[in-house]
């Protein structure tokens, strides 16, 4: 029988052949393997490797990696912690959160198991380095990113919320907000409570009971406003009665006031009966004079005719029209023409009253338009009339102002005209509201 010849340990060379093929290897290795990638000058066999490995794995010079079943591998490198690394680099770089799955299959080699990425994402996630993105499907398996989604969210929807040029609902909000995911509607909501509990928006009564409340930027009176104009433009001047039906919803005091505020800003105009019109209509502009004055300019042609007969010089009769006209309310001053800020007569001004910041104080509405009255503000500011007046209108010619004119300010009293601004040429204004810049 023949004598078994001894093993022999691996020269200094072939260990350091060795290193040099672990060290160049992707991924850990079998012993064998590794004794397959030696070149033929350092040929050994898996039994003359395995003790270098395993003495190089005690001193800390290799890692070895023991799976579950199976001989164990080795390398130069910390595995797990160039796997944590590559997971986490594909989660940052990525433009949209990522599942466990999809991050697994993006490393590579050496591969890597969905439920380890699972492990390493969780374990990001507790550490803030990264952000897990629920399944918007029951039972679903969520996603990681490096940003959080909740933030990013809610600052499209607050953007959408108050973008928004009509009302909407949590539902409608939800299906136009631009976000890296889905948004529900029970997403939107919670955001949308924020912003109504601050006074950014408001919430409106749905019109029916199976309805959803609506949202908007404007109270429910304004949506009121909105909807008188959209039907005056769409089906021309109506009655207070009809306009009434159109608002169904709103109560009589929410229906004046609709009325009133939109008659002081100019955008709502009384148009007195006329032929076999019997009732007041309202339009969105003032009436045409010219459909009111047909009778009168009959009368007139006809009386003019027989005064010119009886020789009544025509300077007379032009100047005696001029008065009749001037004591109707029509003034025939050397102004340039009509202007909507009148030119301002010379007075003292108190420049050191911020008219605009007293405003936005007393109307938290005031930078989205809402209406100041003239009493209120005068009231706040402590100005005698006089200043008081001038600083307003001068805002206004420097378009800093809308002023907001009454149509029937000689059915006042003197007392109430005096709390209104005037340019003291028959012209007066019941508020004044902020101009967008």
């Amino acid at each position: 029988m023949a004598k078994k010849i001894p093993m022999l340990p691996l020269s200094q060379d072939s260990r350091d052949a060795l290193i040099q093929a672990i060290t160049r290897s992707p991924e850990p290795q079998l012993a064998k393997s590794l004794a397959t990638m030696l070149a033929a000058s350092h040929a050994a066999t898996e039994a003359q490797v395995t003790p270098v490995l395993e003495e190089l794995a005690t001193s800390g010079v290799l890692k070895k990696y023991t799976p579950g079943k199976g001989k164990p591998k080795y390398w130069d490198r910390d595995l797990q912690e160039l796997t944590r690394d590559a997971v986490l680099r594909a989660i940052q770089e990525s433009t949209s959160p990522l599942t466990a799955k999809v991050v697994a299959a993006k490393i590579a080699p050496p591969k890597v198991a969905e439920a380890d990425v699972s492990t390493i994402l969780d374990s990001a996630v507790a550490g803030q380095r990264c952000f897990i993105v629920p399944s918007s499907k029951a039972g679903g398996k969520p996603s990681y990113w490096h940003t959080d989604l909740r933030v990013i969210s809610r600052d499209a929807i607050r953007k959408a919320a108050l973008e928004a040029d009509e009302p909407f609902t949590a539902k409608d909000l939800a299906d136009r907000v631009q976000a890296p995911a889905k948004l529900s509607e029970a997403d939107v909501i919670p955001v949308l409570d924020e912003l109504v509990a601050t006074n950014a928006i408001h919430s409106i009564p749905p019109k029916t009971a199976k309805a959803k409340p609506q949202y908007w930027m404007h109270d429910v009176l304004e949506l009121g406003r909105r909807i008188v104009v959209q039907t005056i433009d769409t089906k021309g001047p109506q009655t207070l009665v009809y306009l009434r039906r159109v608002l169904k919803s709103f109560s009589d005091s929410q229906f004046e006031e609709i009325v009133s505020t939109l008659l002081a800003r100019d955008s709502l105009f009384a148009r007195p009966p006329l032929g076999s019109v019997k009732q007041e209509l309202f339009g969105t502009r003032p009436p045409s004079a010219a459909a009111y004055l047909v009778d009168v300019g009959q009368q007139l042609t006809k009386v003019i005719g027989l005064l010119k007969a009886a020789r009544v010089p025509t300077d007379e009769l032009r100047r005696n029209v001029l008065l009749l006209v001037e004591a109707a309310g029509i003034s025939f001053g050397a102004s340039g023409g009509p202007s909507n800020v009148p030119e301002i007569r010379p007075a003292v001004v108190a420049e050191t009253v911020d008219l605009v910041g007293v405003i936005k104080r007393i109307e938290p509405g005031a930078e989205r338009g809402a209406l100041v009255g003239a009493r209120e503000l005068r009231r706040a500011v402590h100005l005698p009339k006089p200043e008081f007046d001038h600083a307003v209108l001068e805002l206004a010619r420097q378009g800093q102002l809308s002023l907001h004119r009454h149509d029937y300010a000689t059915s006042l009293t003197q007392e109430e005209r005096d709390e209104l601004v005037t340019d003291g040429d028959g012209t007066f204004y019941v508020g004044m509201a902020l101009r967008p810049r």
